[in-house]
């Protein structure tokens, strides 16, 4: 098993720090966090698992967040044939989703690019079950990643586009207004 902890900061409207743990596993990958921040002045703070199967594919997530004095959660899960849950209602809306991106980490994007393996040149659309916060709303978005370099990647969904680097596992080290202030693997 390898495992990493990262924090990251992110600056600008909303600020907020993030702490995550990656665990790889030959069973798949796990991400785990905490974002604190906030939004307008109110106290926010989102918590976050994700677990993807030894397929590269997520499998559930859940999703527990704060905003002020109110809190929401959310669960997701996705059927091995594609099919996906919200808080266990069916979610046709997301079928064909292979990833989830949550709106507040990015930490999420270590999974597609974990699992799409693209060479320097190459570039993939996947369609991600996108969780919108603070709303814990569930979209589907066709998110396309083109790998520029050994560690860089641009990401374009709708109009929005970044350029994102990782470390050797493909976590996130700068991504938009976020940059990783901390990292440590377990001797």
């Amino acid at each position: 098993m390898t495992t990493r902890l990262v924090a990251w900061r992110q600056s600008g409207a909303t600020q907020a720090d993030e702490h995550c743990r990656l665990d790889l596993r030959a069973s798949g990958v796990s991400l785990e966090g905490t974002v604190l921040g906030a939004q307008g002045g109110i106290p926010v703070r989102a918590q976050y698992r994700v677990i993807a199967g030894s397929d590269g594919l997520t499998a559930t997530v859940h999703v527990r967040f704060h905003r002020g004095l109110s809190r929401r959660e959310t669960t997701l899960v996705r059927a091995p044939e594609g099919s996906w849950t919200v808080d266990g209602v069916s979610a046709p809306h997301l079928d064909g989703c292979t990833d989830v991106d949550l709106g507040c980490s990015p930490a999420t994007n270590t999974l597609p690019l974990r699992r799409l393996r693209l060479e320097v040149g190459d570039s993939r659309t996947i369609r991600a079950a996108w969780v919108r916060f603070p709303e814990l709303t569930v979209a589907a978005a066709d998110q396309t990643y083109t790998r520029l370099g050994e560690h860089t990647y641009l990401y374009a969904s709708g109009s929005y586009t970044a350029e994102l680097t990782v470390d050797d596992l493909r976590l996130v080290t700068t991504y938009d207004e976020w940059r990783r202030t901390g990292m440590v693997e377990p001797s």
